[in-house]
């Protein structure tokens, strides 16, 4: 990670950048590393989830919801995922509200383009990642249009609902 190279590279006690053999990582880094995340930006987009067809009134045991804020700025490559959230919604009533919320530090980019995503698998949770593996089936729930928003300097919270289709 590009702050830890920087760390080692920081004399904490006078200030001065210059690579110093037998530092203490307790005495010098550790007062660093906590600053930083005092200081750090805490990022956090939340919403409602909303259903285009009626969701079963209650969903099985095994049912999960996946979440996810993807990096869409760059339009010709794949998106980049920044966070994912993951919940449990085992015997959920649906007569609940549902919501997500979700925190990232340090604070995405301003002026990037960013996507939230989600996969409602009913009755069962994927196995792994990969091209083998299934991760969607017939009944789960998906959003299937982009929830797109950009970043701003001066602004921390967001709130994005999103919409999940059931897959026929």
């Amino acid at each position: 990670m590009t702050s830890f190279v920087l760390l080692c590279l920081v004399n904490i006690s006078d200030g001065r950048s210059r690579f110093r053999e037998g530092f203490s990582v307790r005495d010098e880094v550790m007062p660093f590393i906590y600053s930083v995340e005092k200081r750090a930006e805490h990022f956090t987009v939340s919403g409602a989830i909303h259903f285009a067809q009626d969701p079963p009134k209650k969903f099985p045991p095994k049912s999960e919801l996946r979440v996810f804020m993807e990096d869409i700025s760059i339009w010709d490559s794949n998106s980049r995922r920044l966070q994912e959230t993951v919940v449990d919604l085992s015997n959920y009533k649906t007569e609940n509200k549902l919501e997500y919320s979700m925190s990232l530090m340090p604070k995405p980019k301003p002026s990037e383009t960013y996507n939230i995503a989600a996969v409602l698998n009913v009755g069962w949770k994927p196995e792994g990642r990969g091209p083998d593996k299934d991760w969607i089936k017939t009944g789960d729930f998906q959003t299937s249009k982009m929830f797109v928003f950009a970043v701003s300097k001066d602004k921390n919270n967001y709130t994005k609902d999103i919409e999940l289709e059931r897959i026929d």
